[in-house]
């Protein structure tokens, strides 16, 4: 009996492994990712709001209607952000059909996984018409209730049921799909509060307690003149590396520079990126003009912005993400009514990321001493000189063509070599 159950664990935790291991395949079922575009941006900032709006307010059932444009948008700048991953949707009049494709680091020569979905129009509830992992076809019908217990083994509050359970039937029409959303008050709480708390807890962003700790710290700053509201933004910089600094004293040092860099990207950056962390500005703060919004970078103050936000976005998940948020922002802007595609804001996205990265990276002394590099903006801020800025759509992709295109990482390329020049990243 004793053999049969340690046989019987074994398979339960080497099982799955060794199907996966199975399942890998030499090439990725989706050959290439999506280059993205100003109109897929449009197309993803348009998804993310009805999904927030179907998610976030209102009860009862809500339509999430979504074109298979805008499918493909939205996993082209997911392709973007996590370059091992590829996807492709398509909508037929009878399924939604996704596959995706994952590279599987380590292997050499590379080996893939590739997950075929397809959902089949409903009355009530979702209908996985069919799944596959590779080669071999998975059982459709006891997928979905696996899928659920471990959504809520994982996430806990039973969020896995009430995510499945939200899903009220799904409609094909005119190359659309139409999912029904039915959440009332108390599960839409619960399911977006626990997504919310395990993003944060799997990428180990720093708690709004200790974030809190070093915005009113740097406001307290403010407040008895020590930082100026005028100016440059460098002195907020270096106050809070060196706050950060002082307080690693006997603690982890990497977490208090976290804590200082999302609470500079919420102090000098704009408040809405407080939803990453929770809440951090007490409530009688809440509304009012930072000390350091009249503040600049390179003398302009959304310069300082894109900066200290990307920073914050480096310290909250990885460069891939940080950059694609700030290259979604301005292919944005170069469609419609945007201020267009200007690469003096990436130079300033990239700086920032490169500055939380050192930061991040580098051990306590060698902390120091960048920290002590931060006398003045040109030792951490590039020239944006002769940058191109304001494209519109039509003059981005006369001038670049898309964002894979040589023209455009030429461009990246530049922007990289003057922040390699400045004296804080000597060196790294």
């Amino acid at each position: 009996m004793r053999k049969l159950i340690f046989f019987s664990i074994l398979i339960l935790i080497f099982g799955p492994m060794v199907f996966l291991a199975i399942a890998m395949e030499p090439a990725p079922a989706v050959s290439t990712a999506t280059s993205a575009t100003g109109t897929d941006a449009t197309r993803a900032k348009s998804v993310l709001k009805k999904f927030w709006d179907v998610t976030e307010s209102g009860t009862g059932k809500r339509p999430l209607e979504v074109s298979q444009q805008d499918m493909n948008s939205v996993l082209a700048f997911a392709a973007r952000a996590v370059p091992t991953l590829r996807g492709k949707a398509q909508i037929t009049p009878d399924e939604v059909r996704v596959t995706s494709s994952v590279r599987v680091p380590g292997i050499p020569g590379g080996r893939w996984l590739n997950l075929h979905v397809g959902v089949a129009p409903s009355d009530r509830g979702l209908h996985l018409a069919s799944i596959r992992l590779g080669d071999y076809s998975l059982p459709a019908g006891t997928v979905l209730p696996v899928i659920r217990v471990v959504m809520d083994l994982v996430l806990g509050d039973g969020v896995g049921t009430i995510a499945v359970n939200s899903i009220d039937g799904v409609s094909i029409d005119a190359g659309k799909v139409t999912v029904g959303v039915a959440l009332n008050r108390a599960d839409r709480k619960a399911l977006t509060g626990r997504l919310k708390a395990t993003a944060r807890s799997i990428a180990n962003i720093s708690s709004p307690e200790d974030v809190r700790a070093y915005y009113l710290a740097i406001d307290a700053a403010v407040t008895d003149g020590r930082l100026k509201s005028k100016g440059s933004t460098v002195p907020y910089l270096r106050y809070a590396m060196e706050l950060a600094g002082r307080k690693a004293q006997g603690s982890d040092a990497q977490a208090e520079v976290q804590s200082a860099l999302l609470a500079l990207a919420i102090f000098c950056g704009h408040y809405k990126f407080e939803r990453l962390i929770g809440d951090v500005v007490p409530e009688n703060m809440r509304g009012k003009r930072t000390g350091c919004a009249g503040t600049t970078l390179g003398g302009r103050k959304d310069l300082r912005q894109h900066f200290v936000i990307s920073a914050g976005l480096q310290a909250a998940s990885n460069e891939g993400a940080a950059f694609t948020i700030g290259e979604f922002k301005e292919l944005l802007d170069s469609a419609g009514k945007g201020s267009g595609f200007s690469f003096d804001d990436l130079a300033a996205d990239r700086a920032g990321i490169r500055f939380a990265t050192a930061l991040l990276e580098t051990e306590a002394q060698g902390r120091q001493t960048l920290v002590g590099r931060l006398g003045s903006e040109r030792s951490v801020f590039p020239s944006i000189a002769g940058l191109p800025a304001g494209l519109s759509q039509g003059e981005f992709e006369r001038r670049f063509g898309t964002v894979d295109s040589t023209a455009y990482r030429d461009m990246l390329k530049t922007i990289e070599r003057r922040i390699d020049a400045l004296p804080f990243f000597a060196d790294l």
